[in-house]
């Protein structure tokens, strides 16, 4: 059960890092373990690849003004 904390663990930091939620600091950190561990700085890659992909090729839906402003209205 700790490999799979673990695992979720370095997950969660990766997208942290590719979020640019760390600090100066913290993400220096990261990539001196990635670049460690040939298996971990592939992770890193394949989210890196998966994220630009999607950006690339997904289309992201527009929403009407008049739809937001009826949803804000319910809201409050």
């Amino acid at each position: 059960m700790i490999e799979k904390n673990n695992a979720l663990n370095f997950i969660n930091r990766v997208h942290e890092y590719l979020d640019n939620a760390l600090s100066e600091n913290e993400s220096s950190q990261f990539i001196k373990t990635i670049h460690n561990d040939p298996a971990l700085l592939a992770i890193l890659n394949r989210e890196r690849n998966m994220r630009t992909f999607m950006k690339n090729n997904l289309e992201r839906k527009t929403v009407e003004n008049k739809f937001i402003e009826s949803i804000k209205g319910q809201l409050y």
